[in-house]
């Protein structure tokens, strides 16, 4: 019989005594079968046991593939919506889209800035422009989109416009 073939029977028979109602996903065979105390190969197994009963359900494993700079036109591929929350204006919170078919953004730059007609007239007089720069961390797939949210130092009443800048991601993989 294969380790994992009696670990799962393991954790099927401690399951069966301690649990009153069998898991119904990969989330509730971890939470009913990890006890405090198990070593770290112990818990690689019952992981190992849960993901096999529940592959649907299963987290994927992390991507090997390094994190690196989109090429400058990836980074115009990726737009959104961005805005202050009505209740709370340091909560801000936006939806990002990820228009590139071959890259998954893992974060990108957000820069939040005085409207354009307030800046130009602050140029014009020779004085600096207010930009503020944020990361947002996020995990969007190829054509697909996420919403995120953050906490913005921006004055109440002040206009203001954003954009997003460079991003940074892992190239999808085929």
């Amino acid at each position: 019989m294969s380790r994992l073939a009696r670990l799962a029977s393991a954790a099927s028979l401690s399951c069966s005594l301690a649990c009153s109602t069998p898991p119904t996903d990969f989330n509730d065979c971890i939470l009913q079968n990890v006890k405090s105390g198990m070593t770290a190969g112990a818990v690689q197994l019952v992981r190992e046991a849960c993901t096999s009963k529940f592959p649907d359900s299963a987290p994927l494993p992390p991507s090997p593939l390094p994190i690196e700079d989109l090429p400058i036109e990836g980074s115009f591929k990726i737009t959104g919506k961005f805005g202050p929350d009505a209740i709370d204006s340091s909560a801000w919170s936006g939806t990002i889209y990820n228009g590139n078919h071959d890259w998954q953004i893992e974060e990108v730059a957000l820069l939040v800035m005085e409207d354009a007609e307030t800046a130009k007239a602050k140029l014009a007089k020779g004085e600096e422009h207010d930009v503020e720069k944020y990361i947002v961390r996020v995990s969007v797939p190829p054509l697909s989109s996420s919403r995120f949210s953050m906490t913005v130092n921006w004055p109440d009443q002040r206009k203001y416009s954003w954009m997003f800048g460079l991003a940074r991601g892992r190239r999808a993989e085929p």
